[in-house]
């Protein structure tokens, strides 16, 4: 198992694009495409960034109390186009250092812009 982590972090992306990483294919992940955008643009984006509360369980409050608390770096893993935990963990600690990954371009380009 240890050489299957070892080989996947070893590898390089097979592009870069206007400084979006692109390893494999273009589409990886839940194959967003552009139609996609239209919803995200209509509130999708917005709303988790504004929204006051976006996670109401109780677990995940918990949680980003805790990174927040300990003041750590968080990387985001597969977080998709509403960035998981990032805008929560930011509305607490503005200036919180953190990274939202993604295998779809598409979104990370998105989240770009």
């Amino acid at each position: 198992m240890n050489e299957f982590f070892e080989n996947l972090f070893l590898s390089e992306p097979a592009k870069k694009e206007n400084g979006v990483y692109l390893f494999d294919s273009d589409m990886d992940g839940d194959c967003f495409d552009e139609s996609d955008k239209e919803i995200w643009y209509a509130g999708c984006f917005q709303h988790r960034l504004m929204e006051p509360s976006p996670l109401n369980n109780e677990a995940s409050k918990r949680l980003i109390e805790k990174i927040v608390e300990h003041d750590m770096p968080v990387i985001d893993v597969a977080c998709g186009p509403g960035m998981g935990l990032i805008p929560s963990i930011k509305r607490l600690s503005p200036h919180h250092l953190c990274m939202a990954t993604d295998a779809n371009s598409l979104v990370i380009r998105e989240w770009k812009k």
